[in-house]
Parts: C-alpha cells; sequence; structure tokens
C-alpha cells in the first residue's frame, strides 16, 4: 500500500486471481493437444514428417509468440508455457515418426 499513488491504484480482490487462474488453465490444456494436432497433420497427410521436422526453428518462433501473448507480460510464464509446448511437439513427432515405421 506504501506504493499507492494517484496514477497507481491497489487492487486487491478475488476476480483477478481467478480470471488468470481460468486463462491459465485453458492455455495449458490447449497445449497438451498439441501432440495430437501434430500427430493427426501428419497422419492425414495433410503435411508430410520431413517437411515439419525440417520446419523446426519456425515452429519455435511460432510457439514462443504465442506463448508470449497467451501469458501474462512476464518471461517465466512465457517459458512455462514455451518448453512443455516444444516437448509435446517434438513427442508428436515421435509418435508420428514411429506409426510411419510400423506400415
Amino acid at each position: 500500500m506504501s506504493f499507492q499513488s494517484v496514477n497507481i491504484q491497489a487492487v486487491f480482490g478475488i476476480s483477478n486471481v481467478v480470471n488468470l487462474s481460468l486463462w491459465l488453465m485453458v492455455v495449458f490444456g490447449l497445449m497438451f493437444q498439441m501432440p495430437l494436432i501434430t500427430h493427426s497433420l501428419i497422419k492425414s497427410g495433410f503435411i508430410d514428417y520431413k517437411t515439419i521436422a525440417d520446419k523446426r526453428p519456425y515452429i519455435v518462433v511460432i510457439l514462443l509468440t504465442v506463448a508470449a501473448i497467451l501469458t501474462p507480460p512476464d518471461i517465466i510464464s512465457q517459458i512455462m508455457l514455451f518448453v512443455p509446448s516444444y516437448g509435446l511437439f517434438e513427442l508428436g513427432l515421435i509418435f508420428s515418426k514411429k506409426s510411419k515405421e510400423e506400415k
């Protein structure tokens, strides 16, 4: 409260915490769909495995951008969304590669 001034107001309330928590739950829930999306795109023939594997640097930039947009404005939240997202993307590629080898 000692930092409160005319331009800066202290905002206390459960609604801000609940809104942030719900938003982060939705975003992280969607993130865990990454292996299914990757596998489905490759399995359906929409994207070839080699094409998407070669585009990893672009995928990293896209995931970092999405993480920056969807999270609060701090680097920790962005990293907490990006790292599992990229790991799950790679997991989807691994599953797709294994399913192609089995055929």
